[in-house]
């Protein structure tokens, strides 16, 4: 409301709508979606108007058939992929719940053809329903092979909620290890027991106490092997989980080094042509082609657009989200670090070669392999490479 903005009260609408459907409202969540698809605002913005009637679709609404269709045929023109292959997972499962099979596997198909590792997590549950189609038409062979895909895909999908299974799986040991401590509390009830028959029996007893105390001493071996081996084998599958999600963290922080070093130079490589198109307008003013207030008029409209000494902030700023203790701990470890040497560490960090770390600090490349040296010598690093020495810290 205070920003008065038209957009966000028609995404808001939308918002509104899914709590409306949670809280089991679905009249007053419909009758918000048919008004968004009258809203200017949602028809405009394609993506939202696709949104708003695969939801309608989602929760099977009167004319579902209409919206689906609608939605699919404004994806293929819209040509956004992930969209597309929502719309195609839609119209499959339309004619799924209409009991078509056939239609609902033509269009799964399309979608499994289009997805990719970003948009797996779509296709999971289309593979599943894809089963389940093949299983209505009496085609158990493929049923069971996309059955397995399912399995292996959502597996896939469940290694970020690796830390999430390793707690659960000690817990489930610990509940193990508990009932055969019980066990073992049981067993000694037992030996009680076993005494006082034996004041009551003493003589036939005696030979049962000596066999019921090798049995012990052998239930207790086998007892305490078992528990040997949970605790080994809860260990080891601990370490693999470990080790998979640091794989999984080390391949993430890479992909965020790299999306950092590109937007950095984009942004460098902006501001340089627009710097340019500043001079040249300047040149064409001086040389009377161009009137005085146009020009200027231009370029203080370029300037608005033109970071000045905001490129390494920005890129600090972003870095910082990725690394949060890459500059304490390294004027920790070299108190005389100064801030260009700083700027450099970042960079070489992020993977920049010498030729993209030389444009963004305006330097030649033969002055930038002198800073690394210089910067290698501050550090003491002997034989250890610069950049193996940065990314342990």
């Amino acid at each position: 409301k205070k920003l008065n903005k038209p957009v966000y009260r028609a995404k808001n609408q939308l918002n509104i709508s899914n709590v409306l459907y949670s809280m089991n409202e679905e009249v007053q969540a419909e009758k918000i979606l048919y008004k968004l698809l009258e809203n200017p605002v949602c028809v405009e913005d394609t993506s939202f108007y696709i949104n708003t009637l695969l939801l309608l679709t989602e929760h099977d609404v009167p004319l579902s058939k209409k919206y689906v269709s609608e939605a699919y045929r404004l994806s293929t023109e819209f040509a956004n992929k992930r969209l597309l292959i929502q719309s195609e997972c839609f119209m499959g499962r339309f004619y799924q719940n209409n009991h078509r099979p056939d239609s609902a596997l033509y269009y799964y198909r399309k979608a499994c053809r289009r997805v990719n590792i970003r948009n797996i997590d779509l296709i999971v549950p289309v593979i599943k329903n894809m089963s389940e189609c093949f299983a209505a038409i009496q085609q158990e062979d493929s049923a069971y092979v996309y059955l397995n895909k399912y399995e292996q895909y959502k597996d896939s999908l469940d290694q970020v909620n690796s830390l999430a299974e390793i707690r659960r799986m000690e817990s489930r040991a610990a509940i193990e290890k508990q009932e055969l401590e019980l066990q073992q509390a049981e067993e000694r009830g037992r030996f009680r027991f076993v005494l006082i028959l034996v004041v009551c029996a003493f003589i036939l007893c005696i030979a049962a106490l000596i066999c019921y105390i090798f049995w012990k001493k052998s239930r207790e071996e086998k007892i305490k092997k078992q528990l040997k081996e949970l605790e080994n084998k809860e260990l080891v599958t601990r370490l693999e989980n470990e080790m998979l999600q640091n794989n999984c963290f080390k391949v993430e922080l890479e992909y965020k080094d790299r999306e950092l070093a590109s937007n950095s130079l984009i942004i460098m490589e902006k501001n340089q042509v627009l710097k340019s198109l500043v001079d040249e307008l300047e040149k064409e003013k001086d040389a009377g082609n161009i009137q005085s207030n146009t020009a200027l008029q231009i370029s203080n409209n370029i300037r608005m657009h033109l970071g000045t000494d905001d490129e390494w902030d920005f890129f600090k700023m972003q870095f910082v989200k990725v690394h949060p203790d890459f500059f304490v701990r390294l004027k920790t470890l070299c108190p005389s670090i100064t801030e260009g040497e700083l700027r450099l560490c970042a960079y070489i960090r992020t993977g920049m070669e010498n030729k993209h770390i030389a444009q963004m600090l305006s330097l030649q490349p033969e002055s930038v392999k002198k800073n690394r040296y210089r910067l290698r010598q501050k550090l003491n690093l002997g034989k250890e490479s610069l950049e193996d020495f940065l990314r342990g810290i």
